[in-house]
């Protein structure tokens, strides 16, 4: 299924994943509202009170800094600042996400946003430059973004911050053994990419 709500009645938490849908790309934006509403109405029958939704973005600095971005307002920014969580800088918030933090507001949930910073961003848009530049072709390029995802270093972080907020206790040894071989690989990546010669590659 494209999506899998995991519970614990005895931790009063729900964990809600989206998995990859292929959508028409004109239907994507209605798709995602009418996904959303659903998933609301359900969280409102629930008496949910707050809605932490989980993404990752492009690295501010030139390394990344393992911090953890906030996106909501003001008053709950205030209230959740004592996790040391950053100010989100100005930036767009798109998909599904952002359609459920704008139910959010209309149904007066505590809608949150928390972001970890990615390194598959940089290798992206390193990859978008490589193809440009005809020294890469997609296939190449599609092969060696398989190797870096998911972002296991991103999903710790936001695993601790999540853990944070709710007081919970989660082990994340065996996600950080995996991100310390996901970090190598990703080095070891981006060192074949940068070091890939200008050769006219014919994409067709």
């Amino acid at each position: 299924h494209a999506l899998r709500i995991f519970g614990r009645e005895d931790l009063n938490l729900a964990v809600l994943r989206l998995y990859h849908v292929d959508v028409p790309k004109g239907e994507i934006g209605s798709f995602y509202a009418h996904l959303s509403r659903i998933l609301m109405e359900w969280i409102e029958r629930s008496e949910i009170e707050t809605l932490l939704v989980l993404g990752t973005m492009y690295p501010v600095e030139e390394k990344e800094s393992g911090d953890v971005w906030i996106a909501t307002e003001d008053w709950l920014r205030e209230k959740y600042s004592k996790y040391g969580f950053k100010p989100l800088p100005s930036t767009t918030i798109s998909g599904l996400a952002a359609n459920m933090l704008e139910e959010c507001l209309v149904k007066r949930i505590d809608g949150i946003y928390l972001a970890a910073e990615s390194e598959v961003y940089r290798l992206v848009s390193e990859l978008g430059k490589k193809i440009s530049e005809g020294t890469l072709k997609q296939s190449q390029a599609f092969e060696y973004l398989g190797r870096v995802i998911p972002d296991v270093r991103a999903a710790t972080l936001l695993v601790e911050a999540v853990s944070k907020i709710l007081g919970l206790k989660v082990d994340v040894k065996k996600l950080m053994e995996v991100r310390d071989s996901y970090n190598r690989l990703y080095m070891q990546v981006m060192e074949k990419i940068r070091a890939a010669r200008t050769v006219p590659v014919f994409v067709g």
